[in-house]
């Protein structure tokens, strides 16, 4: 074989190599959600097909509903460290970087989950809001509010007075421990993973969420009583690691960020509907459910009413970032 047929023979197999290594070195995305079967599944699989609809084959996206990449905290933990690249939350659970996050909660600011969804979606909101941990590693890629807040108890309940003296798992934030505080009840913050075990085991009394997560769940078997208060809405987060975002091409930097506005507002428009069914599905699995006459949802929102001043009022950057979030909804109000 000549030196030019060696060569050319060389040459061709390096670049068989190296296409080969190209195709192989694809990107992989992997995302989780504490949930399944429901809106936040619609979020990751609407981000998947966008994603990958825009990168080709260089970016894979890989879903992992209820759980399966770990609890809320361990999933926060997995984008800190670099094992995650995506992961939909809690803002609450996100107040070890920032106490801030925490406002959202607050009682009373929002009508219904879709006014929560328009005030998460406003520019000023997003500019304040979504930038708060991205100087610690964190950075929002979207945010939609499937749902208004429930509470369920494994013994009757017939009023809010029937909240004295129980143990109530919920979000940690002071927001949370302070609303609990005034309905007399002791706050036990928990992610959700460990939230139907101890209903069964008599660990806690109740739990606060979205009656989409407990109908899901099958929260009927442990605490069939639930209250519909709706003092405030559930909004979630999906979060990417900052570090992994920043080492992406400018290309699928934008490709990541379409791809969260659409999935935010397919899974706003699913989670509509599928919250309404929620309710109908509970009491059809053996839930029994109380809703607020205007009287007691009047006299529950006029208690609530010092959580403001109790839970910010040795916090300044809670309670300005809790100006921004009062009035963007004020705005976004219909």
């Amino acid at each position: 074989m000549s030196d030019i047929a060696a060569f050319a023979r060389g040459a061709a197999v390096a670049a068989i190599l190296l296409a080969a290594g190209a195709a192989s070195a694809q990107t992989v995305i992997k995302i989780g959600a504490p949930t399944v079967r429901d809106a936040n599944e619609v979020w990751m699989n609407t981000f998947k097909a966008e994603v990958e609809q825009a990168t080709g084959p260089r970016y894979r996206v890989e879903t992992y509903p209820g759980g399966q990449l770990g609890s809320m905290p361990r999933s926060l933990d997995g984008i800190l460290l670099g094992t995650i690249e995506a992961t939909i939350t809690i803002p609450e659970f996100m107040g070890g970087l920032d106490k801030r996050f925490g406002v959202i909660s607050m009682p009373g600011v929002f009508d219904d989950p879709m006014h929560a969804y328009r005030t998460a979606q406003d520019p000023e909101f997003m500019a304040s809001y979504w930038t708060l941990a991205e100087g610690k590693g964190v950075k929002f890629a979207g945010m939609h509010c499937p749902t208004d807040t429930n509470y369920v108890f494994r013994t009757p309940i017939a009023s809010i007075d029937d909240f004295k003296g129980k143990k109530v798992r919920t979000f940690p934030s002071p927001i949370e421990f302070a609303t609990l505080a005034v309905l007399g009840a002791t706050p036990a913050p928990m992610s959700l993973d460990e939230v139907l075990p101890a209903l069964q085991t008599g660990v806690i009394d109740a739990s606060k969420s979205g009656m989409t997560v407990f109908t899901t769940f099958k929260y009927q078997s442990a605490a069939r009583h639930a209250i519909r208060t709706n003092e405030t809405m559930i909004c979630v987060p999906a979060v990417v690691s900052k570090a992994w975002f920043d080492k992406q091409p400018a290309d699928a930097q934008r490709a990541v960020l379409a791809a969260g506005k659409i999935a935010d507002q397919k899974a706003q428009a699913f989670a509509t509907g599928f919250n309404d069914k929620s309710y109908v599905d509970w009491v059809a699995g053996g839930g029994v459910l109380i809703t607020l006459t205007p009287a007691q949802r009047a006299d529950f929102m006029r208690r609530l009413a010092v959580v403001e001043q109790t839970a910010l009022k040795d916090e300044p950057q809670m309670r300005a970032m809790f100006q921004i979030v009062k009035r963007v909804a004020e705005r976004t109000r219909r």
